[in-house]
């Protein structure tokens, strides 16, 4: 490793108003030769003018005495440990992050290096978007990052972490670099990192666990179930297809390759200074020049990376790996605002994985995550309950939104119980109001016995000592209050109504819910009629729960509905985004069954009533509790007027039930905490 002090060929950085630049004293030769790791994944397939960068900048790293090694595919952990330093061009796959992880596990200069098309740079879209999730993730690690274009620096500049410098090195003319001579000079590096790659890879192919070795009824089963027009005819054209542009490319390659002209050597390279432009914030400018500077340009990157490294000690502080999981359509609503702020804060490397159910149930999901460039890892129900996945192998802590012993929340059980014997911190959110098995304790008639939770952390929503004395004593030892990561005030969205005149009222119902007796939904539902009736200037927005449906698959209920009644179906392509929270910031008043719905809406500081109909709901209180349709008239009468008195009561019950503050940021803290505590438990040997 690089080290100011211990090393008589150290780097020192020269500061003027002027420029940033690097020296090197040469009082004693280095005790060793320093030692880069090129990781560029697609050099087989690359540009020339890609291949011309990553060769050119190789060339002048290995001529100002450094010992350079390409690979093709990441280096395993025991063989990173040998450099000083990782270069990476155009990371694209999630064994990039997780080399780039260990690169900052391991206390080396990480420089990463990123580019976009040019169809891309001069479109009207934002250059930032169309960079992967993964590149993102890994210049946020990055001790510096680098791009060939000005304004993608600007792009990146305004998302990386302060302390991450961007450098503009540009290409040097094509007439001065021979390309061919590159690959020539380099041409057993590149076959010998061609061999590595297929060696390591062997392992990975072969024994993970949709290999043929491994799950070879996997396999047998995926090959059945393709039919044989598609072995007969797909087959044969991408074999057609691959040897011909092979071909095409072997026949087109003198083509593509500039004219000879003689490179720099490598005496010309040493002992040089690197002298680059005065910083804009953490953008540094070093426009194209000849090629000779620009090698200088590339190998001051380096040494400034290596000092940086040197200096900040990156080395013990590596990224906490968080898997998030999601299988229930609500559950997106509390994780989301918790992944938002993960992308942002850099102790954490985030992976989120959702049920392939959930992907086909709720598109909303994946449109979401992917909006705020997140790809989501999608399982098969199956899979997780057998343990096959997701993979735990390289993950520290483990979230789920919603996870007990109840069949509906199975999958997220089994994950947390394989995680607690790899002795994984595992946390579960309070995804309720009356959350089952800590704030709710009917019995369920689909599962017998008490409801417990494996998670080694309960996050609840308010203090600890509040909770029901029902609640068991080991429940309540794992429980954190955070209060609730949800945003307090929903925004105003336009909801996909006819125009209208009068107040909007939306009415939630969760009847499916096995709580609530025939006679309760009788009366809810005809007194939702009636009032519908006496009220025809208010639009009722009656929105069914988006998994349970009860008014969906019962319309038949809904025939004799006055017009302004709508009905919110979330399998009707229109409906199907907007979920409670979405409308109750856009509407006049709620009226719910027994549900979190009351909670979200008195958060948002919006008038809501809950209908009891002889179920005792002291959890509610200080609410308007609706039993007939004449509570229900005097409830929205009430609204129009603004009565204090609602206002007073929405007041007292939020405060009741939710602690204020940052939760986010108490849950994102906590995670941290553990990390920190297992971390210096397993280097001093002590059990955690």
């Amino acid at each position: 490793m690089v080290s100011g002090a211990a090393t008589t060929g150290s780097i020192h950085v020269a500061e003027s108003n002027e420029s940033v630049g690097f020296t090197e004293t040469s009082a004693k030769a280095p005790s060793r030769q320093m030692r880069i790791a090129v990781l560029a994944r697609d050099i087989p397939k690359a540009s020339v003018l890609a291949l011309r960068r990553i060769l050119w900048a190789a060339s002048a790293w290995r001529g100002d005495g450094f010992k350079v090694d390409f690979h093709f595919v990441p280096p395993p952990r025991t063989r990173l440990k040998r450099y000083d330093a990782l270069v990476i061009f155009d990371p694209t796959c999630a064994d990039d992050l997780d080399c780039c992880d260990s690169a900052v596990e391991l206390g080396l200069a990480l420089v990463v290096d990123v580019d976009l098309p040019e169809t891309v740079r001069h479109g009207s879209q934002s250059r930032l978007a169309a960079l992967s999730v993964i590149a993102r993730n890994c210049m946020a690690l990055a001790t510096i990052a680098t791009t060939r274009s000005h304004a993608t620096s600007q792009e990146l500049a305004g998302f990386l972490p302060a302390d991450v410098q961007v450098l503009v090195l540009g290409d040097p003319p094509e007439e001065i670099i021979d390309t061919a001579r590159l690959v020539n000079a380099f041409r057993g590096d590149l076959w010998g990192a061609r061999v590595r790659g297929r060696v390591s890879s062997l392992s990975r192919r072969w024994l993970s666990l949709r290999s043929p070795l491994a799950a070879p009824w996997r396999t047998l089963n995926m090959a059945r179930s393709i039919p044989l027009s598609w072995w007969l005819t797909r087959v044969p054209r991408a074999l057609v297809r691959r040897l011909a542009a092979r071909l095409r490319l072997t026949l087109a390659e003198p083509s593509r390759l500039p004219p000879k002209v003689e490179r720099p050597t490598a005496e010309t390279l040493q002992h040089r200074v690197a002298t680059l432009p005065a910083a804009t914030a953490n953008c540094e400018v070093a426009p194209p020049t000849d090629g000779e500077t620009n090698a200088r340009q590339w190998t001051g990157a380096v040494k400034r990376a290596l000092l940086k490294a040197a200096e900040t000690s990156l080395k013990g502080t590596p990224r906490i790996k968080v898997l998030v999981l999601m299988d229930l359509i609500q559950d997106l609503d509390v994780i989301l605002p918790i992944v938002e702020r993960m992308q942002t804060d850099s102790r954490f490397a985030l992976t989120v994985v959702i049920t392939d159910w959930l992907d086909k149930i709720s598109p909303r999901v994946s449109r979401e995550l992917l909006a705020r460039s997140l790809v989501p890892l999608v399982i098969t129900k199956k899979d997780a309950i057998d343990g096959s996945e997701p993979d735990l192998s390289r993950i520290s802590a483990v979230i789920t939104a919603c996870e007990t012993n109840h069949p509906a929340h199975r999958v997220p059980h089994a994950v947390v119980r394989r995680a607690n014997n790899r002795a994984i911190p595992t946390y579960t959110l309070q995804h309720g109001l009356e959350n089952v098995g800590l704030t709710y304790f009917e019995p369920y008639p689909d599962h017998d016995g008490p409801i417990e939770m494996a998670s080694s952390t309960i996050l609840t929503w308010g203090p600890v000592e509040n909770l029901p004395s029902e609640a068991s004593p080991t429940t309540l030892a794992r429980c954190f209050a955070v209060g609730t990561p949800k945003a307090p005030q929903p925004s105003t969205v336009e909801l996909p109504l006819h125009p209208k005149i009068g107040p909007i009222v939306a009415v939630f119902e969760n009847l499916h819910w096995e709580r609530f007796t025939d006679t309760y939904r009788e009366a809810f539902i005809r007194d939702l009629l009636d009032v519908a009736a006496a009220r025809p200037a208010t639009t009722f927005l009656l929105k069914p729960h988006h998994a349970g449906r009860y008014l969906v698959k019962n319309s038949h209920l809904l025939a004799h509905a006055p017009a302004n009644i709508v009905l919110a179906d979330p399998t009707v392509p229109p409906w199907e985004p907007y979920t409670a929270s979405a409308i109750i910031g856009s509407v006049d008043a709620v009226i719910t069954t027994p549900s979190t719905v009351a909670l979200d809406a008195a958060r948002a500081i919006c008038p809501v009533a809950v209908a009891g109909y002889g179920i005792a709901l002291p959890i509610y209180e200080p609410l308007p509790i609706l039993t007939d349709a004449c509570t229900w008239l005097n409830f929205i009468d009430g609204v129009s007027v603004a009565s204090t008195d609602l206002q007073s009561r929405l007041e007292e019950f939020r405060m009741r039930h939710v602690i204020e503050g940052d939760a986010v940021g108490r849950i994102l803290d906590r995670i941290a905490a553990d990390a920190r505590r297992i971390g210096t438990g397993k280097r001093s040997g002590q059990k955690v």
